[in-house]
């Protein structure tokens, strides 16, 4: 598929309000002349994070469920003092996902409101982007473009007690000064591109010592989030992110949720005690109070003896391959020792994972002619620049990967492996993919965050030691178990 094509689905998947079918889906594609088989259509469908999959082979973008759809934001102490507005993770689910929180447009009477720049306690900025979960929290904040001197490095021991982020006047929003216990009724009025929200001042209505019918009503609010979130849990799993759980929960409940007086996500965390954070692997994850999220449950526990082989051919990507040979034909260039085509396979597919011999075979052959073409055109100095870091990247993917398969070859039942650790295994594995992705993207090779990556690569490396020994300790005996004597 070339980039026009790519463009053009994707600007499809961001505009499009309206149920669709598979059907549609092609029928307006080919008005488009981007040309797909049935097949494609569908694995584009499945597998973009922009449109939900519903019964009857039927679809409907995050723009459809999301654009013109209420949400509440109440600022909090800090944010009225300074009289500014930070938005974080607030306008979540309903924003673009793809979109930074600093780009987001605030619209009031379909004027944009100019954002601005402003120091906020690190306390504050920490809880206003939880919902990134942990390890994207603070690159989320110092990504901000606030933050444009910000060093990453300087953080490793410790956080500053503030640190500056973009905002927007709070006043300006709302026309007058906004008091605590005021909040903002909110909704996506367009969705594609740099997402606009539209805002406007609901009053806190009563001094608190009195209940209204807003209060109940978000009491009511408040009842039915948690009762959907924990049928979420057993039918829907931890998915790939809190803001994909949030996403679905919406999606689904959309009529008692989407309404006037409406709470917020990050406030009925603070009105429940059966719902909380929770740790998932390296990640964080909205879960069950004082449980630990595991690999295997409710939703996926049927199959669970091919889940190590799903998440593989899931997450593996084409660019492993290159990797493998680029780096190959760089050692070649220095006349240091380099790996056969065969060695080399062997490598990225241990244990050929389930494949048979002519499936071995014939990707042996498309490797080999892929190596051949890479050859004919590689440039020893556009590698030169990423060859440490890549050589890094791919010594631990070969290990995380040799453990990963050797796991998903034995078919054994990984519910009876240790469900954190299995979590963190298989997460290092999905970051190690879009790491090394991010390393063959020639177009940011110039712009490569070098030492930032290194400094993610070492603590990837730590995480593997501290896991490693559990899994395998848990593998052996399965094994064991497996060839009792009668």
């Amino acid at each position: 598929m070339n980039q026009q094509s790519s463009l053009t689905i994707y600007e499809y998947f961001s505009q499009k309000k309206s149920i669709f079918s598979v059907d549609v889906f092609l029928k307006d594609m080919r008005a488009k002349n981007v040309k797909l088989s049935r097949t494609e259509a569908l694995d584009l469908l499945h597998s973009s994070n922009n449109v939900f999959t519903l019964i009857n082979e039927e679809f409907v973008t995050r723009a459809g469920v999301f654009t013109n759809h209420c949400f509440s934001i109440k600022p909090s102490k800090e944010e009225i003092k300074k009289d500014r507005l930070i938005i974080g993770h607030r306008c979540m689910p309903f924003v673009n996902p793809d979109i930074s929180p600093d780009d987001i447009r605030i619209v009031v009477d379909d004027k944009i409101i100019p954002p601005t720049k402003e120091s906020f306690s690190m306390n504050l900025a920490l809880d206003t982007y939880s919902f990134f979960g942990e390890g994207y929290v603070l690159p989320c904040i110092i990504n901000d473009k606030a933050n444009d001197d910000f060093d990453l490095k300087s953080v490793v021991n410790s956080l500053p007690n503030q640190i500056k982020l973009t905002c927007w006047p709070l006043s300006q929003i709302a026309g007058k000064k906004v008091k605590y216990g005021d909040r903002l009724l909110c909704k996506v009025v367009e969705w594609e591109g740099y997402s606009k929200v539209e805002m406007i001042l609901l009053e806190k209505e009563s001094d608190g010592l009195q209940l209204t019918t807003s209060d109940i009503q978000r009491e009511k609010w408040y009842k039915s989030f948690e009762k959907g979130m924990l049928a979420s849990f057993d039918k829907n799993g931890p998915l790939n992110s809190i803001e994909e759980q949030l996403a679905l929960l919406f999606l689904e409940h959309q009529e008692e949720l989407c309404i006037v007086n409406c709470g917020s996500s990050e406030e009925f965390l603070s009105n429940t005690d059966k719902i909380g954070f929770s740790q998932y692997g390296v990640e964080s994850r909205i879960w069950k109070t004082n449980e630990i999220v595991p690999f295997v449950g409710e939703w996926n526990k049927q199959f669970s003896k091919d889940l190590i082989l799903l998440e593989i051919s899931q997450n593996f990507s084409p660019h492993i391959i290159d990797s493998y040979l680029r780096q190959n034909l760089y050692y070649k260039s220095l006349n240091k020792p380099f790996d056969s085509v065969e060695d080399l396979f062997c490598k990225i597919f241990p244990f050929a994972l389930g494949m048979s011999a002519d499936e071995q075979k014939i990707l042996l052959s498309d490797i080999k002619k892929r190596n051949a073409f890479l050859e004919k055109s590689y440039d020893f100095s556009m590698d030169k620049s990423i060859f440490e870091i890549r050589e890094r990247a791919l010594s631990l993917f070969s290990k995380v990967n040799l453990l990963v398969s050797s796991i998903g070859n034995t078919k054994l039942d990984v519910e009876k492996f240790p469900q954190f650790e299995l979590v963190v295994l298989t997460q290092l594995y999905s970051h190690l993919v879009k790491l090394i992705e991010e390393v063959e993207n020639i177009m940011i090779r110039l712009y490569f965050p070098t030492d930032d990556v290194m400094l993610s690569l070492s603590g990837m490396e730590e995480t593997f030691e501290d896991v490693q020994g559990a899994i395998n300790f848990s593998k052996n005996k399965l094994l064991q178990e497996c060839f009792k004597l009668v």
